[in-house]
């Protein structure tokens, strides 16, 4: 497909790979698809669609774990010179990235055996094989490449342009702030080299099997049931311009979606429920890492951990969704997102102490709170759907959350009930004319119904 229709593919004219109805067992992941294409299946209902189940090989699962048995082992894992941190998110049921494999690691890739050949699989692409620096902007300007409103970033003068195109993609690694350049120190132009680019999955149900698993003990289990077996549904990386819609999830290894480099995704009318693994290493969430520009819409979320948007995740839209866990900003330096319109009912159940096996930093130790606390919640909504709320924001510049006299508190535990806003407390309280920031019109619809098994 890759050859023979993606050539002569594009926006208007999909390569597609279409999906009977009926149940398919994957025992290995699906390393790449192709640009401008779409899997396509016959319907998310598991009993009358097309229904996959992911029963990973053992080519497929992680064979390192960490010495504790808790979670994949990202550095233990490795051949030659790759490891598997190379391999970062994880792999998955799906992997929308490109499959070069950059000349230095020709060797290595023909020599390793078939559970670490991905490792080598679109290196090309990361920063410090294609990135180039940058330098400061001529005439002075203290040290920035290019500041608010310029138009052009400055390189380094010996900056090798090869692997930079004409209206191709770029990662600008850099900063807003001179502190920020001194603890991010990643000052590079980085240009995906090869991404994917118009990817979409539509009308399946998938799922991950266990050996002697049952979905009732992870419902409110924040740990790792099954480390080995941390993969995720679909995984978006140097890819652009993809979409997933009316899909449905049940029981992923960790995340159904997850991101690191993409931009322009749309995340539309799925149904994501349970994930085996959602503890140490940062599992189980319905993850938007390194994502930008983009829309997630009229999903609903049941089981899972988190839903993040994190590490420099920036300019996206999370509208319309139904979810029984938080909505979560962390990693660093996350920016300009929006949570509008949503239903958000987190039980009592979901908190660290629900964890009994591989909590890691994720849950388990600390971090209780008050359980009188916890049981005393009312029912929480805006008194209109007019107000906004801003977190992390003094009204001109970036504020972390306060305590009284101003000091940043060191914990959430003990603060669930204080009111951030006002008195420079990093909560900014606006009001706008409307009930979405995003839509002109708004009507609300019915809460959808998904499958559950």
């Amino acid at each position: 497909m890759r050859d023979g229709c993606s050539p002569g593919a594009g926006y208007d004219a999909l390569s597609r790979i279409e999906l009977p109805a009926g149940s398919s067992t994957c025992p290995a992941r699906s390393r790449s698809t192709p640009t401008t294409s779409v899997v396509r299946g016959a319907g998310s209902n598991p009993a009358t669609g097309t229904r996959i189940v992911f029963r990973p090989d053992e080519d497929t699962r992680y064979d390192t774990l960490t010495d504790d048995g808790g979670d994949w082992d990202e550095d233990g894992m490795t051949h030659d010179d790759g490891k598997g941190g190379w391999l970062w998110p994880g792999r998955g049921l799906f992997r929308v990235q490109s499959r070069q494999v950059d000349d230095d690691y020709a060797e290595a890739y023909e020599s390793a055996p078939a559970n670490r050949r991905d490792l080598f699989e679109g290196t090309v692409n990361v920063h410090w094989k294609a990135g180039v620096e940058l330098r400061e902007r001529p005439n002075g300007h203290d040290g920035f490449a290019a500041r608010a409103g310029d138009d052009v970033v400055f390189l380094a003068e010996d900056a090798d342009l090869d692997r930079f195109t004409v209206g191709g993609w770029v990662n600008v690694r850099a900063a807003n702030t001179m502190a920020f350049y001194e603890q991010q120190q990643a000052l590079k132009a980085s240009p995906l080299v090869d991404p994917v680019v118009g990817v979409g999955f539509e009308g399946f149900h998938f799922g991950q099997v266990i050996p002697d698993g049952d979905p009732a003990d992870a419902e409110h289990e924040y740990g790792n049931l099954a480390p080995a077996y941390e993969m995720h549904g679909i995984v978006f990386k140097w890819a652009v311009d993809g979409w997933v819609r009316d899909t449905a999830s049940y029981m992923t290894g960790s995340h159904p979606i997850v991101t690191e480099e993409a931009k322009n995704l749309q995340i539309e009318g799925n149904w994501f429920q349970g994930a085996w693994n959602k503890g140490k290493g940062g599992n189980g969430y319905l993850r938007g890492s390194r994502v930008w520009d983009s829309l997630y819409v009229g999903n609903v979320l049941r089981g899972l951990r988190h839903t993040t948007f994190q590490w420099s995740a920036s300019g996206n839209v999370f509208i319309g969704n139904d979810t029984d866990s938080d909505l979560n900003l962390h990693g660093g330096w996350e920016r300009e997102n929006l949570f509008d319109n949503n239903v958000v009912q987190v039980p009592y159940e979901h908190r660290p102490g629900n964890c009994t096996a591989h909590c890691g930093g994720e849950g388990g130790a600390g971090d209780e709170g008050d359980d009188a606390i916890y049981d005393s919640f009312p029912p929480y909504s805006p008194d209109t759907l007019s107000t906004v709320f801003v977190f992390g924001w003094s009204g001109t510049s970036y504020q972390h959350l306060a305590g009284e006299g101003g000091d940043p508190i060191a914990d959430w535990a003990g603060h669930e009930t204080d009111d951030f806003t006002g008195s420079g407390g990093g909560v900014v309280t606006l009001t706008a004319p409307g009930p979405s920031l995003f839509l002109e019109d708004l009507v609300p619809g019915p809460v959808p119904v998904g499958p559950t098994e």
